[in-house]
């Protein structure tokens, strides 16, 4: 349980520090988060609702108040499919994909600063074993519980 207790610690003050790496920004983690998920799903930017409730853990409700902020700052536009117009889109607009890429650019300097003083040995052991326990927990979640 030590070990779980440290990572829980560890990942709390990670996305903490993460996110105050952006604070400047004005805008809500949640809607972070939102942002670079959909710019994550690569051209054309957009993501429907349900897409984006698999990947951002909050609940739905949360998720159309992010959707709300985001879209009274210019950052995403709703819009109905074409073809199924019962299928709605969250889309970024230049506003929102240029914020996602300044988010990334900002996120990225305080990784780099964050492990400045790990050489690459040291980095490549911690990825592996990153990986391997993502892996592992993969593998758990799918053996029967009794």
């Amino acid at each position: 349980m030590e070990i779980i207790k440290k990572l829980i610690r560890l990942a709390k003050k990670l996305e903490q520090q993460q996110y105050n790496a952006v604070l400047d920004q004005s805008i809500h983690k949640t809607d972070i988060d939102v942002l670079a998920r959909i710019k994550n799903s690569g051209e054309p930017f957009r993501l429907t609702p349900s897409q984006l409730l698999e990947s951002v853990l909050i609940t739905s409700g949360a998720m159309t108040a992010s959707l709300n902020r985001l879209q009274k700052k210019g950052l995403v536009i709703r819009f109905s499919d074409i073809s199924d117009g019962r299928v709605s889109y969250a889309g970024l607009t230049k506003k929102g994909e240029q914020l996602s890429n300044d988010i990334l650019k900002q996120q990225n300097l305080y990784e780099l600063r964050l492990f400045e003083d790990f050489d690459e040995l040291e980095k490549r052991q911690l990825r592996l074993l990153i990986k391997k326990l993502i892996d592992q927990l993969v593998v758990k979640e799918k053996l029967p519980t009794t």
